[in-house]
């Protein structure tokens, strides 16, 4: 809930709120409210649209009601990240943003399928890549099995099986995608504002590749 603030001083804050709510907290018994600071960023327009556009194709993909499917996905977000629950017609820009890139993250994990591409719709392109990276799901399409294709080149006369792995930077792709962007180049990644992500262990361990220089 956003509340507007009217006056402060004095170790008291008088708010605005909606009668609504002032019901819901005098029908509840409320005597205290856990307030949070927000510098008046609401959701916006985009956020809103992509939001509800990756709630329906998950919808789509599970068969359960829409609105059951938002209430339960909120709900499962707010539990994960110790957040309040809220309203996405008039929650902060910031919880929108996590929101979204949790809503993402789940798309990649179970394989849902979507209408449109889903680094359209992330404003955390580096949460994206990684998730693709770690799923082994393709940057550009989300298909299954996808190969680490390095970034930046290795370099000629270097056995890729030998060297370290750790701090180089790479992108997941499906072999169909991987040849496109070797004859290509990187231009059809920046093209789409894609681009490689510092390989840490956790990547190194998924695609069992060297993570030292021994």
């Amino acid at each position: 809930m956003i509340a507007k603030i009217l006056a402060a001083g004095g170790g008291v804050i008088t708010i605005s709120v909606t009668e609504a709510y002032i019901n819901e907290l005098v029908e509840g018994n409320v005597k205290h409210l856990e307030l949070s600071p927000s510098d008046g960023a609401f959701i916006t327009a985009p956020q809103r649209r992509h939001i509800f556009a990756t709630l329906r194709d998950i919808a789509d993909w599970s068969g359960e009601d829409k609105d059951t499917i938002r209430q339960n996905m909120r709900d499962d977000f707010c539990d994960k990240t110790e957040r309040p629950t809220f309203s996405l017609s008039n929650t902060d820009k910031e919880t929108a943003r996590a929101f979204l890139t949790y809503l993402i993250d789940f798309c990649i994990v179970w394989g849902v399928p979507t209408k449109q591409v889903l680094y359209d719709r992330t404003e955390d392109i580096d949460a994206y890549l990684y998730a693709c990276l770690i799923n082994k799901k393709c940057t550009l399409c989300g298909r299954d099995g996808a190969q680490l294709h390095h970034y930046d080149a290795i370099g000629m006369g270097r056995n890729r099986t030998e060297i370290c792995h750790i701090g180089m930077t790479g992108i997941s792709l499906c072999p169909e995608h991987h040849s496109v962007v070797e004859q290509q180049g990187k231009s059809y990644l920046t093209d789409r504002k894609l681009y490689g992500i510092k390989i840490d262990d956790k990547i190194v361990k998924t695609y069992r590749l060297r993570g030292d220089n021994k």
